[in-house]
Protein backbone atom coordinates (compact mmCIF):
# COMPACT_ATOMS: atom_id res chain seq x y z
CA UNK A 1 0.00 0.00 0.00
CA UNK A 2 1.51 3.55 -1.43
CA UNK A 3 0.15 7.09 -1.38
CA UNK A 4 1.79 9.90 -2.21
CA UNK A 5 0.49 13.62 -1.52
CA UNK A 6 1.60 16.29 -2.70
CA UNK A 7 0.66 19.26 -4.89
CA UNK A 8 1.58 18.93 -9.14
CA UNK A 9 4.87 21.17 -8.50
CA UNK A 10 6.65 18.42 -6.04
CA UNK A 11 8.12 16.69 -8.27
CA UNK A 12 11.48 17.10 -6.00
CA UNK A 13 9.86 15.74 -2.85
CA UNK A 14 7.94 12.76 -4.46
CA UNK A 15 11.16 11.48 -5.81
CA UNK A 16 13.22 11.66 -3.01
CA UNK A 17 10.08 9.99 -1.27
CA UNK A 18 10.12 7.66 -3.91
CA UNK A 19 13.44 6.36 -3.38
CA UNK A 20 13.52 6.32 0.65
CA UNK A 21 9.58 4.11 -0.16
CA UNK A 22 11.94 1.70 -2.70
CA UNK A 23 14.76 1.21 -0.28
CA UNK A 24 12.84 0.73 2.97
CA UNK A 25 10.94 -2.05 0.73
CA UNK A 26 14.24 -3.35 -0.22
CA UNK A 27 15.11 -3.95 3.59
CA UNK A 28 11.77 -4.77 4.35
CA UNK A 29 12.37 -8.11 1.65
CA UNK A 30 16.34 -8.89 2.98
CA UNK A 31 15.29 -8.86 6.87
CA UNK A 32 11.69 -10.94 5.79
CA UNK A 33 13.50 -13.58 3.69
CA UNK A 34 16.23 -15.58 4.51
CA UNK A 35 17.91 -14.89 1.38
CA UNK A 36 21.99 -15.56 1.23
CA UNK A 37 24.45 -13.37 -0.70
CA UNK A 38 25.24 -15.59 -2.75
CA UNK A 39 20.87 -15.89 -4.09
CA UNK A 40 19.62 -14.65 -7.04
CA UNK A 41 19.73 -11.59 -5.51
CA UNK A 42 18.08 -7.88 -7.71
CA UNK A 43 21.02 -5.40 -8.39
CA UNK A 44 19.45 -3.21 -5.73
CA UNK A 45 18.80 -5.77 -3.38
CA UNK A 46 22.69 -7.06 -3.74
CA UNK A 47 23.53 -3.16 -3.51
CA UNK A 48 21.96 -2.69 -0.31
CA UNK A 49 23.34 -5.43 1.31
CA UNK A 50 26.64 -4.66 0.25
CA UNK A 51 26.37 -1.02 1.86
CA UNK A 52 24.90 -2.71 5.14
CA UNK A 53 27.55 -4.94 5.16
CA UNK A 54 30.27 -2.11 4.77
CA UNK A 55 28.63 0.25 7.36
CA UNK A 56 28.86 -3.11 9.63
CA UNK A 57 32.17 -4.01 9.13
CA UNK A 58 31.56 -7.13 7.79
CA UNK A 59 32.24 -9.20 5.02
CA UNK A 60 29.20 -9.31 2.46
CA UNK A 61 28.87 -12.87 2.00
CA UNK A 62 29.30 -13.30 5.91
CA UNK A 63 26.23 -10.56 6.61
CA UNK A 64 23.14 -11.13 7.53
CA UNK A 65 21.12 -7.83 6.85
CA UNK A 66 19.54 -5.87 9.97
CA UNK A 67 17.29 -3.01 10.48
CA UNK A 68 19.56 -2.03 13.51
CA UNK A 69 22.62 -1.57 10.94
CA UNK A 70 19.78 -0.16 8.50
CA UNK A 71 19.33 2.67 11.22
CA UNK A 72 23.04 3.32 12.46
CA UNK A 73 23.92 3.41 8.99
CA UNK A 74 21.32 5.69 7.15
CA UNK A 75 19.38 7.69 9.82
CA UNK A 76 20.75 10.94 11.68
CA UNK A 77 18.49 10.53 14.70
CA UNK A 78 16.15 8.40 16.54
CA UNK A 79 13.67 9.23 18.60
CA UNK A 80 10.78 7.00 20.46
CA UNK A 81 7.22 8.78 20.45
CA UNK A 82 5.34 8.07 23.81
CA UNK A 83 2.51 8.82 26.06
CA UNK A 84 2.48 8.90 29.87
CA UNK A 85 -0.25 7.78 31.78
CA UNK A 86 -1.64 10.26 33.84
CA UNK A 87 -3.02 7.34 36.54
CA UNK A 88 0.53 5.67 36.45
CA UNK A 89 2.69 8.02 35.64
CA UNK A 90 4.03 5.43 33.09
CA UNK A 91 5.80 6.44 29.75
CA UNK A 92 4.25 3.93 27.09
CA UNK A 93 6.23 3.60 24.21
CA UNK A 94 3.71 4.16 20.70
CA UNK A 95 6.06 4.37 17.79
CA UNK A 96 9.28 5.64 16.35
CA UNK A 97 10.52 8.18 13.94
CA UNK A 98 13.67 8.10 12.51
CA UNK A 99 15.27 11.20 10.49
CA UNK A 100 16.36 10.19 7.47
CA UNK A 101 18.01 12.88 5.42
CA UNK A 102 18.19 12.05 1.82
CA UNK A 103 20.05 14.55 -0.32
CA UNK A 104 18.95 17.35 1.21
CA UNK A 105 14.78 17.41 2.21
CA UNK A 106 13.98 16.94 5.47
CA UNK A 107 12.76 13.20 5.21
CA UNK A 108 11.49 11.06 8.23
CA UNK A 109 10.55 7.28 8.46
CA UNK A 110 7.76 6.49 11.66
CA UNK A 111 6.48 3.21 13.12
CA UNK A 112 2.93 3.74 14.68
CA UNK A 113 3.16 0.68 16.15
CA UNK A 114 1.24 -0.71 13.68
CA UNK A 115 2.74 -3.30 10.86
CA UNK A 116 2.87 0.02 8.27
CA UNK A 117 6.00 2.12 7.94
CA UNK A 118 5.12 6.21 6.98
CA UNK A 119 7.61 8.09 4.88
CA UNK A 120 7.28 11.46 5.16
CA UNK A 121 9.41 13.95 2.67
CA UNK A 122 9.63 18.09 3.26
CA UNK A 123 11.86 19.53 0.39
CA UNK A 124 11.09 23.45 1.01
CA UNK A 125 7.24 23.80 1.08
CA UNK A 126 7.06 20.27 -0.86
CA UNK A 127 5.32 17.83 0.47
CA UNK A 128 5.25 13.95 -0.40
CA UNK A 129 3.75 11.08 2.07
CA UNK A 130 3.54 7.19 1.68
CA UNK A 131 2.40 4.69 3.96
CA UNK A 132 3.71 1.16 3.15
CA UNK A 133 3.17 -2.54 4.45
CA UNK A 134 6.75 -3.95 6.23
CA UNK A 135 5.89 -5.81 9.46
CA UNK A 136 9.50 -6.55 9.92
CA UNK A 137 10.89 -3.53 10.17
CA UNK A 138 8.15 -2.46 12.05
CA UNK A 139 8.63 -5.04 14.95
CA UNK A 140 12.52 -4.66 15.00
CA UNK A 141 11.48 -0.46 15.42
CA UNK A 142 9.35 -1.23 17.93
CA UNK A 143 11.66 -3.45 19.67
CA UNK A 144 14.47 -0.54 19.80
CA UNK A 145 12.24 2.15 20.82
CA UNK A 146 11.32 -0.22 24.12
CA UNK A 147 14.65 -0.62 24.72
CA UNK A 148 15.42 2.73 24.23
CA UNK A 149 12.73 3.84 26.25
Amino acid sequence: MRRETGPKGSEAANQCCHLIVHEVLELEELVANNASFDDDLGDDLRELWIELAEGADEEPSCYEPSVFDYVNLYCLDFTTLGERSIATDEWEVVGVRLLRSYGGPNAFIASDGTDFIDVHVHWGSQIAEARIFAPNIASTLEEMANAAS
